[in-house]
């Protein structure tokens, strides 16, 4: 979809007045690859020698912007929020999906299938299953029983989601992830008999869960996620954790069972949570970090036992210094 200038900022609610030429927009760009037809934006100030330079159409920048460019420059309060915006008046997003039931689609008759939602072909629903009104589910998802998913959902295909959990409301789900397998639990006496894992999964409202990611069902009541937490790609949640509102989990994090999390925090990737461990609001789990112990809120922290992060930083310096430290001693022991 194209749309004149005006009619984008128009639908995207910003300001903004030109007595110039109004470009058609059909397409966003990269400052370095824009054309006549592209909108673009500058948010980090690495870029600004690209501004000057760039062909596109019209750049967002930011409000105390000083700089010149052939681009019409759209002040904004935040350049790369508007830039999103755009993306999704445009219609870039993704493909619009026909909205219908497959009749290659496999549905128990006991489920409930609310109005305006497309079920794609191969998918298998099965009985009192519940999907809520304009839900997308692609191709080869298997939504098992007594599952409930909300309204505005998007599935993407080969998802698969066990039986009994729920989904809130406008949750997005990426290929080939799992929601609600077993938890990993077994008597370590004998021949490791495995322990019933008999709770659900229940993903809050506005969650967004990457490609090939695993959340475990609880031993027992809930695995939760709350709301507004994204969630990337190749993720491990196991049993009975708790995640609160608003967090950020970056690809390859693994979070062993019984976890609590608070609001806002943020682990970054391949860090590795231990059982039963505590992380405080706001906490900042720094990439590769190992977890053994409660992290209190607000805290960031660092490195393969997970010490302060300033700690691990005067560590690390020390022991680059070692080599000169030991030549000095070596002339003092003579």
């Amino acid at each position: 979809m194209s749309l004149l200038l005006s009619e984008l900022l128009k639908k995207i609610n910003i300001s903004f007045s030109h007595t110039g030429v109004d470009p058609e927009i059909g397409r966003v760009s990269s400052l370095d690859k824009g054309d006549a037809n592209s909108i673009s934006f500058l948010a980090n100030p690495k870029y600004l020698k690209l501004v000057e330079g760039s062909k596109a159409a019209a750049i967002f920048v930011p409000k105390d912007f000083k700089g010149a460019s052939a681009a019409i420059l759209i002040p904004c309060v935040s350049p790369s929020v508007s830039f999103s915006e755009a993306i999704l008046a445009l219609g870039l997003q993704r493909p619009e999906v026909k909205r219908e039931i497959s009749s290659k689609a496999e549905i128990h008759p006991s489920a409930q299938i609310g109005k305006n939602c497309s079920v794609g072909t191969f998918c298998v629903i099965e009985a009192n299953a519940k999907i809520g009104d304009n839900s997308i589910i692609g191709a080869n998802c298997y939504i098992g029983s007594d599952v409930k998913i909300g309204s505005n959902c998007v599935f993407y295909p080969s998802v698969v989601i066990y039986h009994g959990c729920e989904v809130g409301n406008r949750v997005v789900v990426h290929s080939h992830t799992t929601i609600g397998s077993d938890g990993f639990g077994f008597e370590l006496e004998g021949n490791l008999e495995k322990i019933p894992q008999v709770g659900i999964v229940v993903i809050s409202d506005d969650v967004e869960i990457g490609a090939n990611v695993s959340i475990d069902r609880a031993r027992f009541d809930a695995t939760k996620i709350g709301r507004y937490t994204k969630i990337d790609n190749q993720v491990q949640i196991g049993h009975n954790v708790q995640i609160g509102q608003r967090c950020i989990i970056v690809a390859q994090v693994g979070i062993a069972g019984s976890c609590e999390i608070g609001n806002g925090v943020i682990i970054a990737g391949q860090a590795g949570v231990g059982g039963h461990v505590k992380i405080g609001d706001g906490a900042i789990i720094a990439g590769k970090t190992g977890v053994s112990n409660n992290v209190l809120p607000g805290a960031k922290i660092s490195g393969h036992y997970g010490v302060n992060h300033h700690e691990q930083i005067r560590q690390h310096i020390s022991v680059k210094q070692l080599p000169e430290m030991m030549k000095k001693i070596k002339k003092l022991l003579k």
